[in-house]
């Protein structure tokens, strides 16, 4: 069984002190590669350095590391404020890309996040929208610019990222953890965007409903390693990408085998990977 895991927060600190028994168990467990997302352009180094780091296969028995890079929501008022304007922030990511076009796979995580904690970071709640929304579409244009897909981050704006997303016309997206109401899923794959599935699956009856009124193909696996893990306030790990295959399996009245099958084929057509 080969696995792909869509979206993964490799450089976070909760799992710097073993990351290297955890990638060698993740791949024990049929992990073949991660996509790793950026948060913030601070991120993008250390990341790129991880997936040298991996392609040494010589002494590592880690899974193939893809990095995407971009501005998360919730980062998106402090990189603002450090760029000084949204365009200059525009322009250092765009510089990124352009440096290191044949070592990135997507732009991400990018999106936006409506939790009213978010929507309270020194602003009013429309001015953080604004913000997000106007980071959100410079990163749009870059996926059009550079045929890179989107790693899409939507809480609590999962029917409001879809629109903003199909009105810039963006049609290569993977929705990650997506929280909103399968119907607005429904509308995203019409899009021919997908849609990503993390461990809490086995704790969220939203993620379920998803799961049944989607096709197949329209789904892949994401563990969001370290958040999203199967149990409450617990670390979450690369080996339990695992767990959301075989929810999946289950949930579609499948086999593992398939799901397996079909997840790494389409996580490779989404984001350009060999397997």
């Amino acid at each position: 069984m080969r696995l792909i895991d869509c979206h993964a927060h490799l450089t976070d600190p909760e799992l710097a002190a073993d990351l290297d028994e955890l990638l060698t168990g993740a791949a024990g467990q049929g992990v073949v590669r991660i996509v790793a997302v950026a948060e913030d352009v601070g991120d993008v180094t250390p990341l790129l350095a991880l997936r040298d780091k991996a392609a040494d296969k010589a002494s590592l028995r880690w899974p193939a590391i893809d990095v995407c890079i971009g501005i998360h929501p919730c980062k998106a008022v402090s990189a603002v404020r450090r760029a000084g304007t949204v365009p200059a922030l525009l322009e250092s990511l765009r510089d990124l890309v352009v440096a290191n076009r044949s070592s990135i796979v997507g732009i991400g995580e990018c999106g936006l996040d409506y939790t009213p904690k978010v929507l309270a970071q020194g602003h009013g709640a429309e001015q953080v929208k604004e913000m997000q929304l106007a980071v959100l579409a410079g990163q749009a244009r870059l996926s059009a610019e550079f045929d890179l897909p989107l790693n899409v981050h939507s809480r609590s704006a999962g029917h409001h990222a879809i629109d903003f997303l199909r009105q810039h016309q963006v049609s290569r997206a993977v929705f990650h953890a997506f929280d909103g109401r399968p119907v607005h899923a429904e509308r995203g794959v019409e899009a021919g965007f997908m849609f990503s599935v993390p461990p809490i699956v086995v704790r969220s009856p939203q993620t379920v409903k998803m799961i049944k009124r989607l096709p197949l193909d329209a789904l892949l696996l994401e563990t969001d390693a370290p958040a999203l893990a199967p149990e409450k306030q617990a670390r979450n790990v690369p080996a339990n990408l695992e767990i959301s295959c075989m929810a999946i399996a289950e949930h579609k009245g499948v086999t593992v085998e398939q799901v397996a099958d079909t997840t790494t084929a389409s996580a490779a057509r989404l984001f350009g990977l060999s397997v």
